[in-house]
């Protein structure tokens, strides 16, 4: 057997079932929702082990953060069923309480790695490698599809720009450790494949969010000139007139999010919410609100929209009071935690890629002031990967993270 084949089969046996079930979850996360039925098949397994043990089990699982939180809020969600206005909407929906369980599978699995394994690096690697998939692509199919409609910009979409903003985060995050040189290259044309896929996707809020990101990623890792050379890109981009003219049209379009005649957010931020948050203090039911709901109150809200446009409001609206504040304990929680073990001194992955966790844990949720993020099933899973890997622990080799000079 040569070298190569024993290597391959020697990282077979040190990882288990569940852990290739997690890979594989992390690299089709950003590709397919089928990465929710993998999720759930790793959840099932995962719960059969707590099963066979649950004393021990248990007290592990009392040590994550984000026990209470995750189940408060499920909890609250459940039982707007009760006073749902449509309760066979929430029943059909309340199977997505189950996702943020990942969040204590992540914890529990590696929590104390085995030393021949990476840890919760190797999801976050296949993550990575399924964003650069998603970006190949996007880059062929973006620009056809804009070319058949007329407009570049009407060809994408909500959700994978996100996925991009989070993978940016961490290649970035990588790029700013001491890692060999000679990834070096790989990183950066990683990084212009994200930036590409951000670009062409045309969404403002993930432009902005990117933007607040960059800067708090620079302050924290000191690292200015990657910052300024991803500007400098931005410049040159901007100077493809292919581009530019679709770039500024969705720029001086913001100017409409505050037309009521668009139907659009301010409609619903300014006239629905004042008169439906009050009716409801107890929530119209998790995932219950449709769009007849709006459009009894303002004169115009655009066909099919059935969402805030606002995660807090939303989840308001749903869930109550009781479920915003649980929410809120939730992401707060969320936010201690990933600044908990912050060392921005140190160049190691591991601190590094704690850094990445944070900046992209707050560009969704910068995002998510201007799109109902939360409750798209894929940014959900994204959400509670970031929380899982954030109380996980990286092993890294030394030999892997020095860099050869």
């Amino acid at each position: 057997m040569n070298g190569g084949a024993r290597v391959i089969l020697d990282s077979i046996k040190n990882r288990t079932p569940l852990e290739w079930g997690l890979i594989l979850f992390a690299f089709v996360l950003p590709l397919s929702v089928a990465s929710e039925t993998i999720l759930f098949c790793c959840l099932a397994v995962w719960l059969c082990s707590v099963l066979r043990d649950p004393r021990v089990r248990w007290k592990d699982l009392r040590s994550n953060s984000y026990l209470v939180p995750v189940i408060a809020f499920a909890v609250v969600a459940l039982l707007t069923i009760l006073w749902s206005v449509r309760p066979a909407e929430t029943l059909q929906r309340v199977h997505r309480l189950l996702i943020p369980c990942v969040i204590l599978l992540m914890g529990d699995v590696y929590r104390r790695p085995s030393s021949r394994t990476s840890g919760v690096l190797e999801p976050i690697f296949a993550f990575l490698c399924g964003c650069a998939v998603l970006g190949l692509y996007d880059l062929f199919r973006i620009p056809r599809t804009g070319l058949s409609h007329g407009a570049l910009f009407q060809a994408g979409n909500m959700r994978d720009p996100q996925m991009y903003l989070v993978g940016l985060c961490l290649l970035l995050a990588v790029g700013a450790s001491n890692i060999r040189r000679e990834w070096i290259p790989l990183i950066w044309s990683g990084a212009a494949l994200f930036s590409g896929g951000i670009l062409l996707h045309f969404k403002r809020g993930v432009w902005f969010s990117i933007a607040a990101v960059f800067a708090l990623f620079s302050l924290l890792t000191k690292a200015w000139r990657l910052s300024a050379l991803l500007g400098a890109i931005a410049a040159v981009v901007f100077l493809i007139p292919s581009l530019r003219q679709p770039i500024c049209q969705r720029v001086s379009d913001v100017q409409d999010l505050w037309d009521k005649d668009v139907g659009g957010r301010y409609a619903l931020w300014m006239e629905v919410a004042p008169k439906l948050l009050p009716q409801y203090p107890l929530g119209m039911g998790y995932c219950a609100v449709v769009n007849e709901d709006f459009a009894e109150h303002t004169d115009y809200v655009q066909a099919k929209l059935d969402h805030m446009h606002n995660n807090l409001l939303q989840i308001t609206l749903e869930t109550g009071i009781a479920g915003a504040l649980t929410w809120l304990l939730w992401m707060g929680t969320a936010l201690v935690v990933m600044c908990r073990h912050l060392n921005v001194r140190s160049k190691h992955l591991s601190a590094r890629l704690r850094i990445g966790l944070l900046s992209a844990f707050v560009g969704l949720m910068l995002n998510g002031m201007v799109e109902y993020n939360f409750g798209d099933t894929e940014i959900l899973m994204l959400l509670c990967f970031l929380m899982g890997a954030s109380v996980s622990e990286p092993v890294v080799q030394n030999n892997e993270c020095r860099n050869t000079k």
